[in-house]
């Protein structure tokens, strides 16, 4: 059975590069990439939840309201290292970090470890 993977970003390319990279590593892959996508959205199903820091409405926040549903791991995606922006992400509910630019086989490997 693949594990089913949210991928939430509003950089389409992004977007593209995560699902065929996680494709191509069998998982099912679906994406969001505005808030109109994302407050439609159902969160519950998912094995793991990517999610961008940066974004028109706060990642943080994006995060947190999720979280206030369901226990699914999240992992954050940004460009932002600096270790008060991974802490503000632990406090928001997130279960990682992964930051960009990211290589393809590190967002395999930490996709296979947090949806296992």
């Amino acid at each position: 059975m693949k594990h089913k993977i949210l991928a939430i970003d509003d950089d389409e390319k992004i977007l593209r590069l995560i699902a065929n990279t996680l494709k191509a590593n069998n998982f099912h892959v679906e994406t969001r990439k505005n808030i109109e996508e994302i407050n439609i959205c159902d969160f519950t199903g998912f094995d793991l939840i990517l999610l961008d820091v940066m974004m028109p409405i706060s990642g943080l926040e994006i995060c947190r309201s999720i979280r206030s549903q369901i226990t699914t791991p999240i992992l954050f995606l940004t460009a932002k290292d600096f270790e008060e922006d991974l802490l503000k992400g632990i406090q928001a509910g997130a279960d990682d970090y992964i930051t960009k630019p990211f290589s393809n086989k590190g967002i395999d490997c930490k996709n296979s470890n947090a949806s296992s």
